[in-house]
């Protein structure tokens, strides 16, 4: 093969479908290219066998049990650096690709390429990453005035170098254009007059500091006031300048960007978002009616002619109602999910301890037939949602009471503590605990570790509380609890989250 490598290229091959890694082996070391030296069936395996193996490129998939591509990429590339990592994934790359080239793969390909054009791309990918010897950086010398004028008169984004003050004193031609405003009307103004931010008094501080040497740079969301009296939504960064006219003052050199598509984009999304969560939740409720018609006939079959059915028939009317309780569950589940959005939101003082107090006699029955005991510390007043707040506190201790070994009493242990911006409150259990490869999955919906037969449960009640958490602005993740068990932990940040906005003009 022209241009092939003078010694095959070593491949680890990570693919949850045997198949799949069969047709690639093949492919592969048709092309004498390459040499599979392992292959892995998932995320955890990839990484384990690729810090045993060392080997020259990582090819692997995106969606995999155990650890997806997202969360293996940063592993492989510290446990075998010299390793080419490309993603090889069945979706178009979109968003995710541009996150795998983030955390550190070399290339983002799609499976669905005739096998000449998969081996060039990954062959692309390995030749990529070939340095020959190290040259020296280049030098440069610093640009003279001259260039620097002429850089900011050609920008194509917006430039302004503003004063101690916050006066204008320069408008490069794409800031005229964008604002429509002459040049002398510019000198005229301030930076604060020009540009609307929601806190101006903080934008300002921001830019003074910005100017002393105390930041390196600052950047604040602004309305762009135009002469015509529309705005338009900017993203305003400013840096410090040594101004030599000024001997050891300085300026500020200001970049506008135009931001109005993207806050129409987000807010269009929220709009979009909130649609399609109502129309979840309808769609939800209304399948509520026939599966309650199937678990009642089911029922009433068993009732009315239980005795003259075969064994087998009442089997059969026992998964039917089997099925159908699990349904109505899920159902449940989805309806809870989807009401964390349709619902109007609710802001008030919330008691922690009076929520805990509420959740705990929800589930008296459970603390009671585990002999479970439940600590807690000092719970603060938070502002949030009385009711989302008491669904996310319930759902975890549900967990906990859940989650725990037979024939093993659940200790419980619900505290708080003050952050720079809000509260961590954390509920830490002494049950099987999560592994740190699973830690993000568990928050996904549907996702559930272990079989239905062991734990019951939909695989949704965590996706509840990470809804509810992130709404309010805050994060939850999992933690281990020494000696054995884990400690889910959410913040609950004091200021509420921004809401999007449409631009005007």
């Amino acid at each position: 093969m022209n241009g092939a490598p003078a010694e095959p290229i070593r491949v680890l091959l990570a693919d949850d479908t045997a198949t799949v890694r069969l047709l690639l082996r093949r492919t592969l070391e048709s092309s004498r290219s390459f040499v599979v030296v392992g292959e892995a069936s998932d995320g955890g395996q990839a990484v384990a066998m690729a810090e045993e193996l060392q080997p020259d490129m990582v090819v692997l998939d995106m969606a995999m049990p155990v650890m997806g591509g997202l969360e293996a990429i940063p592993c492989i590339r510290r446990c075998a650096p010299a390793a080419r990592v490309v993603v090889l994934s069945g979706f178009t790359p979109g968003h995710m690709g541009s996150q795998a080239l983030q955390v550190g793969a070399a290339a983002y390909l799609e499976k669905h390429q005739r096998p000449d054009e998969l081996v060039a791309g990954i062959l692309q990918a390995w030749r990529s990453g070939q340095r020959g010897p190290a040259a020296e950086a280049p030098t440069t010398d610093e640009p003279t005035t001259d260039e620097l004028a002429l850089a900011m008169q050609h920008a194509p984004g917006g430039m302004a170098l503003v004063d101690a003050d916050d006066r204008l004193l320069h408008a490069n031609p794409a800031l005229l254009r964008m604002t429509g405003h002459e040049p002398e009307n510019l000198r005229a103004r301030t930076l604060a007059d020009l540009a609307l931010a929601d806190d101006p008094q903080a934008a300002a501080a921001a830019r003074r500091a910005v100017l002393r040497g105390d930041r390196h740079a600052s950047s604040v969301e602004a309305r762009l006031l135009r002469a015509d009296g529309k705005t338009v939504w900017v993203l305003l960064a400013c840096s410090r300048l040594p101004d030599p006219a000024a001997g050891n003052g300085a300026v500020l050199v200001v970049q506008f960007t135009d931001i109005s598509e993207q806050k129409r984009a987000l807010a269009e999304l929220h709009r979009s978002n909130a649609e399609l969560g109502s129309f979840a939740f309808l769609a939800a409720h209304e399948l509520k009616s026939p599966i309650q018609a199937m678990s009642g006939f089911a029922a009433l079959l068993r009732q009315v002619h239980g005795p003259a059915l075969d064994p087998q028939a009442q089997e059969f009317v026992g998964w039917i109602s089997d099925g159908a309780a699990r349904m109505d569950a899920l159902i449940e589940d989805l309806l809870d999910y989807c009401s964390v959005d349709t619902a109007e939101a609710v802001v008030d003082e919330v008691a922690l301890d009076a929520v805990l107090a509420a959740a705990l006699a929800e589930l008296e029955c459970q603390v009671a037939s585990r002999s479970a005991v439940v600590r807690t510390g000092t719970l603060p007043v938070v502002v949030g949602d009385p009711v989302q707040l008491g669904q996310l506190i319930q759902n975890l201790l549900a967990n906990a009471l859940k989650f725990v070994p037979e024939g093993q009493s659940p200790v419980i242990e619900v505290s708080a503590d003050r952050t720079e911006d809000g509260w961590l409150v954390t509920v830490a259990d002494n049950g099987i605990g999560v592994e740190d490869a699973s830690s993000d999955r568990i928050f996904a919906m549907f996702e559930r570790l272990h079989p239905r037969e062991r734990f019951k449960g939909t695989g949704i009640g965590l996706s509840i509380c990470k809804r509810i958490v992130e709404r309010r602005g805050g994060a939850i993740w999992v933690e281990h609890n020494a000696p054995h068990g884990s400690r889910f932990r959410f913040s609950v940040p004091d200021a509420l989250p921004a809401v999007p906005t449409v631009p005007a003009g």
